[in-house]
């Protein structure tokens, strides 16, 4: 490191990173988009402290928050899935990138699966085979294992929910 906070080099990073990007496609033949970048802040949040009292929740979203994030990801659902076609409806990890900063750790994590959820919506997760379907069992002693698995049906988790890598 270069004596900064974590937050200060993921900013430094991201500068590069846009920076590189920026210039690949400015010599590029036929520029067309090769990247989007999108950096946004966290919903609204719990105060960490108000009068010298401290919340039990200090500095993670409000239900506010956790509704603004989601809508802003099914926006850009729209934008990026539905009308656009520069993302895949299911997630794909070769397309999209999530990251949250270290600021306020809550806010930006919750910030990120709030978004992630309204990006990708339940009904466009992983599916398995029937291979897969019989042997995804942890070894473990399960006490209604059948049920569980008739619920699940062919979805990797219920409601055929996408993991986003954040």
């Amino acid at each position: 490191t270069w004596g900064l906070s974590f937050s200060q080099e993921m900013k430094i990073m991201y500068a590069i990173l846009l920076s590189f990007c920026l210039i690949w496609v400015t010599f590029q033949e036929d520029p067309s988009l090769a990247f989007v970048a999108q950096f946004i802040y966290s919903g609204a949040r719990f105060p960490a402290q108000v009068s010298g009292k401290w919340f039990k929740n200090f500095g993670g979203l409000t239900n506010v928050g956790i509704r603004q994030l989601y809508l802003l990801g099914r926006e850009m659902r729209k934008q990026y899935i539905e009308d656009g076609g520069l993302l895949d409806s299911k997630y794909n990890p070769f397309q999209f990138l999530l990251r949250a900063s270290n600021d306020s750790y809550r806010a930006t994590i919750m910030s990120a699966y709030a978004y992630s959820r309204g990006l990708y919506l339940p009904g466009t997760g992983y599916l398995l085979n029937k291979y897969q379907m019989e042997n995804a069992v942890p070894p473990t002693n399960f006490t209604n294992i059948t049920n569980i698995k008739k619920d699940l049906g062919n979805a990797a988790l219920l409601n055929y929910l996408s993991l986003i890598h954040i």
